[in-house]
């Protein structure tokens, strides 16, 4: 199911593709169009082309040849991008006219690859979309504090940008703002700012911490991921849900604290955050979607509360350093690959109202030894255990056995591999599918607390047991069964 995860990466990245693509393919000439087009008049002063707005009496920074076709999407033809240094004017004059200089207008200096510097005057207010689009040699901009408005994708691709300011005016990030700004260390986000759109930082991959505003109540899909050297997220104490992939490939996030408030985490919002290993979760959750936490291959505690009623598909998926990991007690579903590849776990306590196992949900679990099935358990999908190698002692509680799709038990050693199960049932299970396979059954009555009482010799010699009732001449460290001198069974923690 690994792919899986990769086709929700691969489908961000149609989406990226499909934003990005939006000054490329307005790059077009405009006698390539097949829909109708207006034509602006840009006027070229001082070496930059110009809007002119006669009502208004102001100018806005464009390109040579702009076109708006019939819906209002940009066309232009790039053939001579703007390059050097660039010192834009608080003023032009035309005609005999004055125009203020308000506006650096969408695609204004998209993919002029070598501009290498650009001033702009306290007299601009706005940036457009798409504004600086692959300036790819841009490396600092200081904005005025005049701005109050950033059009989506404005600094996207300026892969050498170093430094940047947000003026204070700004009160949304609009999605794809600073997208793969690949070498911008820092952004300090204003107060005031009370949402950022998707991917907003993608990629911003030397960036190493970063300060959500107290107004963002949602952090939307993909706005964090990939940001590879962050380590260190201060989120807003009101915050409520986390979207898609938020944080994914976050590679060195080495923790997170999350608000009381929150109560949403999106599919994948933590994926492949490597060096992940303490989480968590507050007590107003109700779903840990699918592939939360996937990939999170250095995650040794995880707090799911009891408010937690479903997790989803792949939500631990490769977990492999997870030890031990307490489910709520309302889970009435263990979806699949929930803890495919969760190496170091050792046995999971399923809660009482469990009635299906998903397929390879617990698959390449390769230390888990022990696994007790609530009687409510009536399926276990396909590869459900396939290669637990450890696997020695399955408490099946269950009157009916499961029913077991195919493999489910593949690579598990049904030789030595112990089935404990209802009494009156032992011989349906000898003979059901899936479980007829095992060599050893053995009834549940037999076991306290999933612990077999084992038959102990008369000898007065005090003697020690393992948990499944194995003679052991050496003494053992942890939970063990010690025969004392009277002949008495005592389950004891040893040292």
């Amino acid at each position: 199911m690994k792919h899986t995860f990769i086709s929700l990466y691969a489908a961000a990245a149609l989406l990226l593709l499909s934003l990005t693509a939006a000054p490329v393919a307005v790059a077009a000439s405009a006698d390539e169009e097949d829909t109708p087009q207006t034509e602006h008049d840009a006027y070229l002063i001082g070496g930059i082309y110009y809007l002119l707005d006669d009502e208004t009496m102001t100018a806005a920074v464009t390109f040579e040849n702009y076109y708006e076709d019939k819906s209002g999407e940009l066309i232009y033809n790039a053939d001579e991008p703007y390059e050097g240094d660039i010192v834009v004017p608080a003023t032009v004059e035309h005609g005999g006219q004055t125009y203020d200089v308000t506006a650096i207008g969408p695609a204004a200096f998209a993919q002029s690859y070598n501009v290498t510097s650009v001033s702009l005057p306290e007299s601009i207010t706005s940036i457009g979309k798409f504004a600086f689009y692959y300036c790819e040699s841009l490396a600092s901009l200081t904005l005025p504090e005049t701005v109050t408005s950033i059009g989506k994708g404005a600094f996207e691709v300026c892969m050498s940008l170093e430094s940047i300011n947000i003026p204070k005016g700004i009160t949304v990030i609009e999605p794809w703002t600073f997208g793969h700004c690949y070498a911008l260390p820092h952004v300090d986000i204003p107060e005031g700012v009370t949402a950022i759109g998707d991917n907003a930082f993608y990629g911003c991959c030397v960036m190493p911490s970063i300060v959500i505003p107290e107004g963002i109540t949602t952090i939307e899909p993909w706005t964090f991921a990939h940001c590879e050297m962050l380590t260190d997220i201060t989120l807003p104490t009101h915050l409520e849900s986390i979207g898609e992939c938020a944080f994914a490939y976050c590679d060195i996030l080495p923790t997170i604290n999350f608000p009381s408030t929150l109560t949403t985490l999106g599919k994948g919002a933590f994926g492949s955050c490597l060096a992940l290993d303490d989480v968590t979760l507050p007590a107003g959750m109700t779903v840990l979607d699918d592939h939360t936490f996937y990939g999170c291959e250095s995650l040794t505690h995880i707090a799911i509360p009891e408010s937690v009623g479903y997790v989803g598909v792949c939500a631990f998926y490769g977990c492999l350093a997870l030890p031990e990991v307490q489910l709520p007690a309302g889970l009435t579903t263990i979806n699949d690959h929930t803890f495919y590849g969760c190496f170091s776990l050792p046995g999971i306590q399923l809660p009482a109202g469990i009635t299906s196992i998903g397929e390879q949900a617990f698959a390449c679990c390769a230390q888990l030894k022990t696994i007790d099935l609530p009687a409510g358990v009536e399926s276990i999908g396909k590869s459900a255990f396939a290669n637990c190698v450890s696997l020695t002692s399955i408490v099946s509680r269950p009157i009916v056995p499961p029913t077991c799709a195919a493999q489910v038990f593949v690579e598990v050693d049904e030789d030595v591999c112990k089935v404990f199960a209802p009494e009156a049932s032992l011989e349906a299970y000898r003979t059901a599918y899936g479980w007829r396979d095992f060599y050893q059954f053995e009834p549940l009555e037999h076991m306290t607390d999933g612990v077999q009482t084992p038959t102990l010799p008369t000898q007065a010699a005090a003697e020690t047991y393992d948990l499944f009732g194995r003679h052991h001449s050496a003494a053992l460290g942890g939970v063990a069964i010690e025969r004392t001198a009277t002949g008495q069974a005592r389950k004891v923690l040893k040292f």
